[in-house]
C-alpha cells in the first residue's frame, strides 16, 4: 500500500515524507499501479460502484 498514516506522525513530518514519495522515493513503475484516471467531477458517477464492491485496483483521481 502506498501512502501515509497521517494519525501517528506530525504534518511537518508528513509533509516530508510526501515530498520525499512525490520525488526521491517515487517509484519508477508506479502507472502499474493505477487501473483508471478519473475526474472530480466523475467520483458521484463512480461512488455507488465503490460502495458496492463491483470496482477493483486503484483509481487516480485527477484534479
Amino acid at each position: 500500500m502506498l501512502g501515509i498514516d497521517s494519525v501517528q506522525i506530525s504534518h511537518e513530518e508528513r509533509v516530508n515524507l510526501w515530498q520525499q514519495m512525490g520525488n526521491e522515493l517515487k517509484p519508477e513503475n508506479l502507472e502499474m499501479f493505477i487501473k483508471n484516471t478519473v475526474s472530480l467531477t466523475e467520483l458521484p458517477h463512480i461512488f455507488p460502484h465503490l460502495i458496492e464492491g463491483k470496482m477493483t485496483g486503484r483509481y487516480l483521481v485527477k484534479l
